[in-house]
């Protein structure tokens, strides 16, 4: 299945691409054989920066956090692994940021990793841009199941990271709040 995220078009020089489409592949590797439904979990990878580009979000250490941002959650990707395939300081801080802290259930973890995403900066839309991914996925596929989740969730997620004064998202959380909108339970 091929799929145009726009990346190729929002990136404007040629090392900006070939940066890109290096810590792509390695970050497909990196999740060799895990599945995002019924296809490999670089689908996932390419919607997720899809969104961002869609917003508008085109810098480079934004869209490579994109890429990264389930590593050390799947993989137990540590720091210096996401530093060689490509991950500035600011990529990883942001995929740090997002990552689930541990915990004995889902919503444990969430209660966990909230503070830490509104702490970091730009993590709040680096979490949106994942969220609108999975939510539109679950869309497009008819998993109702996993919408409910998301849609139980929002109001603790808008909650503990929305930020009036984030104009960055702002977009998204209108976005996000239109799918839950447009498919009612």
């Amino acid at each position: 299945m091929r799929y145009d995220n726009g990346v190729y078009r929002a990136l404007p020089n040629w090392w900006q691409r070939l940066s890109f489409w290096y810590t792509r592949l390695c970050a497909v590797l990196l999740h060799w054989r895990q599945k995002y439904g019924d296809f490999p979990y670089q689908y996932h990878l390419d919607r997720v920066v899809g969104v961002a580009v869609r917003f508008g979000i085109t810098d480079l250490p934004f869209l490579k956090s994109c890429l990264g941002h389930d590593l050390p959650e799947d993989q137990k990707t540590p720091a210096w692994l996401l530093g060689l395939i490509g991950m500035c300081r600011q990529a990883r801080s942001l995929i740090f940021g997002v990552t689930d802290e541990d915990g004995a259930t889902r919503e444990e973890r969430k209660a966990k990793t909230y503070p830490k995403i509104r702490s970091t900066p730009r993590a709040t839309t680096l979490k949106l841009c994942d969220r609108i991914a999975n939510v539109e996925e679950c869309i497009r596929s008819k998993n109702r199941k996993q919408l409910e989740k998301y849609r139980g969730e929002q109001a603790h997620f808008r909650h503990e990271c929305y930020r009036l004064c984030d104009r960055e998202a702002a977009p998204l959380w209108k976005h996000l709040d239109g799918l839950f909108a447009a498919n009612p339970a």
